[in-house]
């Protein structure tokens, strides 16, 4: 027959077992957020270069774009006769 000493042995064994297995679930499940949280913040960080590089490669397209149309417009105005508004009377009277 099983003395009661016998069966809180077996009792705090089985427990201590019990308790083994949650804390393997927890560091588990710890291990499991501290690598989410670390592919977050890979890919938070190569979103903001990629977004910091788009950025400025469409500002220097913005400056180049600017700087061809103001030579264009210069070159235009240089080459090109402006129209000269009159009225017919003027020119009768000249």
């Amino acid at each position: 027959m099983i003395s009661r000493v016998d069966t809180s042995v077996y009792r705090r064994r089985q427990s201590s077992g019990r308790r083994g297995n949650t804390l393997i679930l927890v560091a588990g499940m710890l291990v499991l957020l501290v690598i989410i949280a670390t592919v977050f913040l890979s890919r938070t960080q190569s979103l903001r270069d990629m977004g910091r590089v788009h950025r400025q490669r469409a500002f220097s397209r913005d400056r180049t774009e600017t700087a061809a149309l103001e030579i264009a417009q210069e070159v235009a105005d240089a080459l090109f006769v402006r129209e000269i508004d009159y009225t017919p009377a003027e020119f009768a009277a000249a």
